[in-house]
């Protein structure tokens, strides 16, 4: 995931462990300069795309993937490997036995409690109907 660094210390994060899923677009969109993430750590990420034709892979500093890795960043990381989500457009983020996100670190576990839903019991006036825990497994 996303972690920054504690208060203080300058272009100090990590993005490591993430499934980067792109439609559209370029991938880091010029966001970052290489100078700007100097001290950050990018690993173990998997990128991909569903539309090769309309997504450009173009890394910090305008970078391409193996550039990128030259310069000691997502080392470990694949790019353009499907991730075996169980149904991507229909919003199934489980991963299949055979994803090769598992060989990046990434554990199976169960999406289905993850999101707003209904909050149990009657609603008291003045309070929301959705509660939003982002992970509870």
């Amino acid at each position: 995931g996303f972690a920054t660094e504690p208060k203080g210390e300058k272009n100090s994060f990590s993005f490591t462990t993430n499934i980067v899923v792109m439609t559209s677009g370029d991938f880091f969109n010029d966001c970052f300069k290489v100078e700007d993430v100097k001290d950050c750590k990018f690993d173990n990420n998997l990128y991909y795309t569903t539309n090769p034709e309309k997504v450009k892979y173009t890394f910090p500093g305008g970078n391409s993937f193996s550039s990128w890795q030259a310069k000691g960043y997502d080392k470990h990381s694949l790019i353009q490997q499907d991730p075996m989500f169980a149904d991507l457009h229909n919003f199934n983020f489980t991963l299949s036995q055979h994803s090769p996100a598992l060989k990046l670190g990434f554990k199976r576990w169960n999406y289905t409690n993850v999101g707003p839903r209904s909050a149990p019991g009657p609603i008291k006036p003045g309070t929301s109907s959705l509660h939003t825990p982002f992970f509870n497994y």
